[in-house]
């Protein structure tokens, strides 16, 4: 396949550089989004934390379609053979000109956010644990107290016959 025009490979340069503006966007507001969900799971607000999952689901599969765009214009300006392989820094050498300041740059940029969201996410995954920790060990504890406690009593405040467990903890509730 014939190397592209130079205007073509400017312009695709171009679209390339604004592509991976959008992923560091993308990525910021990935963060963003972890930030909110995080204080959703500090606050025990069970609706927001769903929420910040859905749109964390759609925020990823934006930039894994932009990572997509962004290695199929990395195929078109060094060719199909080295384009998926071809990195950031291979392509902006590649181009050469004002391009491998501005790419270097902008892939700082997404190094930085990427590294955000990583530890936002990873705080995050250990809270979610600390809380399941919590809540299982809390109905551990409410089962075991149930069992040891099964009197009930009935409305007149008589106690009540031989109950079942789950009489008990529907009367605690």
């Amino acid at each position: 396949m014939a190397e592209p025009a130079r205007g073509d490979n400017e312009l695709a340069a171009g679209r390339m550089h604004t592509l991976l503006g959008e992923m560091c966007d993308g990525l910021d507001e990935l963060y963003s989004c972890l930030r909110r969900q995080q204080k959703a799971l500090v606050q025990w607000r069970m609706a927001d934390f769903l929420e910040t999952i859905r749109l964390q689901r759609t925020l990823a599969e934006a930039n894994i379609d932009r990572e997509q765009q962004r290695l199929e214009l990395a195929a078109m300006l060094v060719g199909e053979g080295d384009g998926p392989a071809t990195n950031i820094r291979a392509l902006a050498e590649h181009l050469g000109g004002q391009w491998p300041a501005k790419f270097r740059e902008a892939a700082g940029r997404i190094r930085v956010a990427g590294a955000r969201v990583n530890e936002m996410k990873r705080q995050n995954e250990m809270l979610i644990e600390r809380n399941r920790t919590l809540v299982n060990g809390q109905l551990r504890l409410i089962f075991e107290l149930a069992s040891l406690n099964r009197n009930t009593y009935a409305p007149s405040g008589h106690k009540a016959g031989r109950t079942d467990m789950y009489k008990v903890l529907d009367q605690r509730v």
